[in-house]
């Protein structure tokens, strides 16, 4: 036997609220699913230890593939949101609901949708032409925050952001994230890209986005705006 502990309360698509609690085992010694020819298709054991408490009766019941992907589909980008960022985005939070069969699916999607947040500050400099136009991410949100774009609250966390994405890409041991910790985060940087204020035409800066686009492909700019500690 093991221990419960409550990860996250999160509200489901139907508006039941319940709470993700992980009953963690002292005996497994395998943190996640080995995949294998025989094994590719079934749920990663980790899952089993997810289950869901419904504060109406207090029933707890397994959580099976369809509750991951109920919490995940909560996490949404604003109208105004350039298409890029929006597929950038859902490439990403696609990945977190195959985490019932893969659990270190959580640890990719939830540091990479820190890449997409990234892109996305990129991409909003371009959509508004702001120049000078900072490599660093550091440098745009300061910049973004001395022009009155993002206030102090956002800005706060847009920086945590920052300094978890670093954190992400120069790690120093093998991060596991517990899917609460990418919901969370999925959550948070889709208030934050929505938050931005986008151009109100959806052509708003749309050559300095295909121009971006074209370097890329002729390798004349690198695709991840900043791939160092900054």
């Amino acid at each position: 036997m093991g221990r419960a502990l409550i990860l996250a309360t999160t509200r489901v698509a139907n508006g039941i609220a319940v709470e993700t609690i992980c009953m963690e085992s002292h005996e497994r010694k395998q943190p996640f699913k080995h995949v294998t020819r025989q094994n590719w298709l079934d749920s990663d054991p980790v899952s089993a230890s997810f289950v869901k408490l419904d504060h109406r009766d207090g029933s707890i019941t397994p959580m099976d593939g369809a509750d991951w992907i109920d919490a995940v589909a909560l996490a949404t980008l604003s109208d105004a949101v350039p298409n890029d960022i929006v597929n950038a985005f859902e490439f990403t939070k696609g990945g977190l609901g195959y985490g019932f069969f893969y659990y270190p699916l959580a640890t990719i999607v939830g540091q990479q949708i820190l890449r997409v947040a990234d892109f996305a500050v990129d991409r909003f400099f371009r959509a508004r032409a702001i120049v000078p136009h900072p490599r660093s991410m550091a440098q745009r949100l300061k910049r973004l925050h001395e022009d009155g774009l993002v206030d102090d609250m956002h800005f706060q966390q847009w920086d945590a952001i920052r300094r978890l994405r670093n954190s992400a890409t120069h790690p120093d041991f093998q991060h596991v994230w517990l899917p609460s910790d990418a919901i969370r985060t999925l959550k948070l940087v889709a208030d934050l890209v929505s938050a931005l204020p986008w151009p109100i035409d959806p052509a708003a800066g749309e050559d300095g986005l295909a121009e971006a686009a074209a370097e890329q492909v002729l390798g004349n700019s690198d695709p991840t705006p900043t791939d160092v500690a900054d």
